[in-house]
């Protein structure tokens, strides 16, 4: 009997030596976990602050870029405004210079038909080379005008 308790003494001496070590394992790898886990919250939150300048930089960046365009529309509806105003100046000038154009020419043709006094044909003359030179200088600003839009 004595062999027997001393072969279970063995037996647990052994169990008692491996569930030691497998103790030891568990502690081991427990703290390999927590060392992993402590890495990884450090990643996570290195990663987080990262996120978070990025997104902040991003945001600058756009309301930057928004004032940008909201200046550059702006500016573009004021010179759009600018360059109608002129050309509607334009028209209404080259209309007067028509509307008198037309005048004199009525009144030259009429004065042609009812006098043929020369005095009177040079005089007429004049005028309508007068109203020619005005007419080819408005032409030519209004050319100017319109390159000047182009541009």
């Amino acid at each position: 009997m004595l062999s027997r308790f001393a072969e279970a003494n063995r037996k647990l001496e052994k169990l008692s030596a491996k569930t030691e070590q497998e103790v030891t394992d568990i502690h081991l790898k427990l703290k390999h976990s927590e060392a992993n886990e402590a890495r990884l919250a450090n990643l996570l939150n290195t990663g987080k602050e990262t996120h978070a300048v990025t997104v902040a930089s991003l945001e600058q960046s756009h309301q930057k870029h928004v004032r940008v365009v909201q200046e550059l529309h702006a500016k573009s509806e004021a010179a759009s405004h600018a360059v109608q105003v002129k050309l509607d100046k334009a028209l209404l000038e080259q209309q007067k210079v028509q509307e008198l154009l037309d005048k004199e020419r009525s009144a030259f043709r009429a004065s042609m038909t009812a006098h043929s006094d020369d005095r009177k044909f040079a005089t007429w003359k004049g005028k309508l080379m007068k109203l020619r030179t005005e007419l080819e200088h408005t032409k030519q600003e209004r050319d100017t005008f319109k390159r000047q839009c182009i541009r």
